[in-house]
Formats: structure tokens, sequence, C-alpha cells
């Protein structure tokens, strides 16, 4: 059959000389009982003859099922098909075995796990890995992609084999019939590729060989960094511009949706107003620095004043105020509590089961959903207070950080008239 490893089997040719095979046996079966009822009539036999007829008929009847080819994946395969039910092929090798081919209808697509292809499955449509590894043993019908990852390959592919961020592998016993695009290809037999070899000059990214675990401990790693400055350039903030951080406070206490949608406004805004600076000469300064740190300062205002707002509901409970660093605090480690948690058991944890990543990653979807919406209202605010130089009404001023701080009670004495003229003092 020439290649082994390309081969393929005829299902439907194979299920029919099965099925005749047996047809045959029946009628041979069904003569020698016959024969025997001439001579004898015995109640066993007719009950057997009468079983063997309508198993005959069945068979001769039935509308046999139209199956894709086989790829034979190697020589102590192939053999002739038994029979085919629930979308498994099961064929005998030449020992006398039997071996089950499990079919996947469809596309196979998993996100932050492997992908494995083992030897007795065959997919009918593409195995895609996103930040995951590919290992086909099997057969994939059509393309075998991973984004993030690396691909392994011991069986057949029908399309292509493409991993831009990672590396392909493909053994002796693999065999391509398309092209094999990879930030590098190693083949041990290249005439088994039935396209091109492309090494895309892309970079290999950092976590590929390690597969999903360690990009989520490098994301976590960098997740327990950013969240630990945040914190510092927010205490700093707090220190340095309390009367700023009030003002944006008020804008958000006083009208949250507005300052929502004036966020949601900004950031749709941000792209074309970066454009129009850059197409003038004098706005080329301004859109690479100023607006860059516009942007900095008012996500740091609204992150801590929002974050004040969270302290103050869960500390007010003895109704003394609380120094304004611990009111930011409490408020800002509850806000990042599901990135927290999620970045810890990532790196605390060796070897994390598909339960435990899982977990995580809800953790970290939820905590960037919530930090987006913080943000967004939070830069809202802070856009529409001027960054906190303009207050939309009375001002409760923040408390110094060693301590609390009583604000002076405005004056409310009318001014008095002056004397009449020739009035007595």
């Amino acid at each position: 059959m020439g290649d082994a490893s390309r081969d393929t089997l005829d299902v439907n040719v194979q299920i029919r000389l099965a099925t005749d095979e047996q047809a045959k046996a029946l009628r041979q079966q069904i003569a020698e009982l016959e024969a025997q009822l001439s001579q004898s009539r015995d109640e066993a036999t007719l009950k057997e003859l009468e079983r063997l007829r309508l198993k005959l008929e069945a068979i001769e009847t039935s509308k046999l099922p139209e199956v894709p080819d086989v790829v034979i994946t190697g020589p102590d395969q192939a053999g002739l098909v038994l029979k085919h039910r629930d979308g498994q092929v099961v064929i005998i090798d030449p020992d006398g075995k039997s071996v089950q081919i499990h079919k996947a209808r469809g596309e196979k697509v998993v996100l932050f796990s492997n992908l494995y292809v083992n030897h007795d499955d065959w997919i009918d449509g593409a195995a895609v890995a996103i930040l995951g590894n590919v290992h086909v043993i099997g057969h994939v019908e059509q393309d075998v992609v991973s984004i993030g990852g690396n691909v392994y390959v011991d069986g057949t592919v029908g399309g292509n084999v493409v991993a831009p961020f990672g590396d392909v592998v493909l053994s002796g016993d693999a065999a391509v019939d398309g092209d094999v695009v990879a930030v590098s290809v190693t083949a041990e037999d290249e005439t088994a590729i039935g396209g091109t070899i492309e090494e895309v000059p892309l970079f290999r990214l950092p976590w590929v060989n390690g597969g999903p675990h360690a990009f989520l401990l490098l994301a976590s790693t960098v997740t327990l960094v950013m969240i630990v400055i945040t914190l510092l350039l927010g205490l700093l903030v707090v220190a340095v511009a309390p009367r700023h951080v009030a003002r944006v406070q008020e804008r958000l206490k006083q009208k949250p949706a507005g300052s929502f949608f004036g966020g949601l406004l900004f950031q749709i805004l941000l792209l074309p107003v970066f454009v129009l600076l850059l197409v003038t000469v004098i706005g080329i300064p301004v859109a690479l620095l100023a607006l860059p740190l516009v942007i900095l300062a008012a996500q740091l205002l609204g992150f801590v004043a929002f974050s004040r707002i969270l302290g103050e509901s869960l500390l007010h409970g003895d109704g003394r105020q609380k120094p304004a660093m611990l009111l930011f605090t409490a408020g800002a480690l509850l806000l990042v509590s599901p990135l927290l948690l999620a970045s810890l058991l990532a790196v605390t944890t060796v070897d994390p089961g598909a339960s435990l990543l899982l977990t995580v990653n809800l953790l970290f979807f939820l905590g960037l959903c919530v930090l987006y919406l913080v943000y967004t209202a939070g830069m809202g605010a802070a856009v529409l207070s001027r960054l906190g130089t303009r207050s939309p009404g009375p001002i409760r001023p923040l408390a110094p950080a060693g301590g609390t701080q009583t604000a002076p009670a405005p004056s409310t004495a009318l001014p008095q008239a002056p004397p009449a003229p020739g009035a007595s003092t």
C-alpha cells in the first residue's frame, strides 16, 4: 500500500465486503440446517434456522452507513472494517485485534490547555489550541493551529500545521498534506510534508515550552508587580494631592452614571484625538507626552477616589473618620482581590489541574471586568472634574495620613449694614 503512514482505507468498501462475508456465512449455515431438517424435524434446529433467516434478511435489507475513508497511521492497523456505530469505526489489524477510531465531528478548540489527538482519535475539522500545545498522534482532517504554543505531530494532518509563536516538531511517522509554518520547524522526514516549510521571523513567546501553566505563571507575576506599583502610586497620590482626590470622589458620588459614560466617551475619543494631534507639528509633543500623562493621572485619580469610597463603606463602623491612606488601601485591596487571589493561586501551585486552571482563569476574567468598570468610571470623574481642579459642590477634604482632621465650619454670619449717619455708637 506504499507509505503506510499516508495510506487510506475506503471504509464504505470494507463495510460492504464485511457485510457480504457475513451474509455468505449465514447462507451456508442456513443451507446446512435445512439439510439437517430434511432428515429429521428438530424443534431447536427449526428455531435456530428461523433466527438465522431473520438475521440474513436484516443484513440484506439494511442501509449501509456512509463513512469517510480511514487514514491508516501504521501498518499494523490495516484490515477489514467490522462495524460502524455511534460515530466509531472498528477495524481488525493483521494480529486479529480490534482498533477503534473515535471520530469527533467538526473542529476541536481548547483554551488555556494542551490539546491531545491520540492514536485512536480522528477529528473531521481543525484542531486549535490557544495558549497551549497541540499533540497529534491520530488524524486531523483539516488544519492544526497553536496560538502561543508548540505543535508536535506523530500522526497525520490533512491541512496545514501553524504555530506562529512556537515550534513544530514532526516525527518520522508524521504526515502533513499542507504547509508547515512556525518560528522553527524540526522534521525527521521532510518528504512527508506535502506543502512547503516556512519559518516565520516572529519572536518565540517565553512560555511556549512550559504550556499554559507557564503562561499563567508569567501573567500572574506581572499582575502582582502591577498591583504593588498601583498601590504605591495610589498612596503617593493620596499624600500629595488629597484635595484633587476629594473633588474626583465627590464627582463619583454625585454623578456615578455620568462619570462612567464620560469615561467611556473619553476612551472612544482617545484614538481620533491622538491621530489628529499627530498630523499637526505642534500637536506631536502633546500626543506623545502630554496626552499619556493626562491619561495616567486620570486613571490614578479615578482609581484612588473609587478605592476611597469603597474603603469608607467598609470602615465606617465606629463612626470615626479614618486616615485617608487606610481608606484607600482597604478599598484598593478589595478591588484587586480577584486578580490577587488568581495570581497567588497560579504562583504557589506547582502542577495545577484542569479545575484549578479554570478557577484561575475565571478569577482573572472577573478581576479584569471589575477593574475596567472602576477605571472607566474613575477616569470619567477625573476628566469631568478637570483632574480634580474643579469642584462639583461642597467638598469634604481628605483626612491626613497620620490621623483625623476636622474641616473648618463655613461662616454663615450675614454682613451687617453700616450705621446710619448721626447714629450713636
